[in-house]
């Protein structure tokens, strides 16, 4: 029963967080993904003018999918993960442990959410919108490029990933400590914590968010240029193309769609949790 709540209250928290930061997110895609600069006051009136008001929320079917799976799966690993570690006994930094504790679970998520997060990425950018929902681009992934068509993109994702969700784990656990010191043991601590979590990885793990989203939109669009044929060659690419500020490129959006998102989902997260499964014991 506990295991279920878990994983229904991290659910819930990604799900209401994908929502509400969908928009963002649209942007942010866009911004990434067209060849010329493109700001993101440009991006916001490209998508308006293009779609209308419903275009901010473009994918955001594979988006809550993929939140819903994907936030319920993290959220309970973690939980279990941290309980495992702590009766290890063992004699590494707190920062290792919940480093070790984030990456476990973000690779097992990751690796089985990427078809959904292909299929999310290209259903935002503009310039392509090819699939008419969830099932169908499982269905044309398969058919036009295989079974490794579901992990484009997979290398860059996962380097991203997994340095973002460790930092953006510790740190969390980091402020949390800080805080409550002030303000005590609550949701709204998780709250400003996961805000401020959420900044400090994405300013670290920019550049491989770059390259992650670039990647998965080359193929349906036949954007040569993104279609990057390895880490290496992506920052090369970028460096020689766009020069060091390319790897800046959307970081703005990024950071005010992660930091609400972080905030939203530990603060959605640790109230679902206290009300559902037990309290929030102080971090030690």
């Amino acid at each position: 029963m506990e295991n279920t709540a878990l994983f229904l209250c991290g659910s819930a928290a990604g799900m209401i967080t994908s929502c509400v930061v969908q928009p963002l997110d649209v942007i942010k895609t866009n911004v990434l993904t067209i060849s010329k600069p493109m700001t993101i006051s440009k991006s916001f009136r490209f998508v308006y003018n293009q779609y209308g008001p419903s275009g901010f929320w473009r994918g955001l079917r594979p988006a809550a999918y993929k939140s819903f799976l994907g936030s319920g799966f993290t959220f309970f690993l973690m939980e279990k993960f941290k309980s495992i570690i702590s009766q290890s006994n063992s004699k590494a930094s707190q920062f290792l442990h919940d480093s070790i504790v984030a990456i476990l679970s973000r690779t097992l998520t990751s690796l089985a959410l990427s078809p959904l997060s292909v299929i999310k990425v290209r259903m935002e950018a503009p310039q392509a919108n090819p699939y008419r929902d969830v099932w169908d681009g499982i269905q044309h992934i398969y058919k036009d490029e295989g079974f490794k068509g579901y992990y484009r993109g997979i290398g860059p994702a996962l380097l991203r990933d997994l340095p973002f969700s460790a930092l953006a784990y510790s740190f969390f656990n980091q402020y949390y400590r800080f805080l409550q010191g002030f303000l005590g043991n609550s949701s709204f601590v998780s709250m400003i914590s996961g805000g401020m979590a959420g900044f400090t990885a994405t300013l670290i793990t920019q550049p491989f968010d770059i390259i992650k989203t670039r990647k998965q939109f080359a193929y349906v669009s036949g954007n040569a240029e993104f279609d990057y044929k390895s880490i290496f060659h992506a920052f090369k690419t970028i460096y020689q193309t766009e020069g060091m500020l390319g790897f800046t490129t959307g970081l703005n959006i990024r950071i005010i769609e992660r930091s609400i998102a972080f905030s939203s989902v530990w603060y959605i997260f640790d109230t679902l949790k206290r009300k559902y499964v037990y309290d929030r014991p102080p971090i030690e």
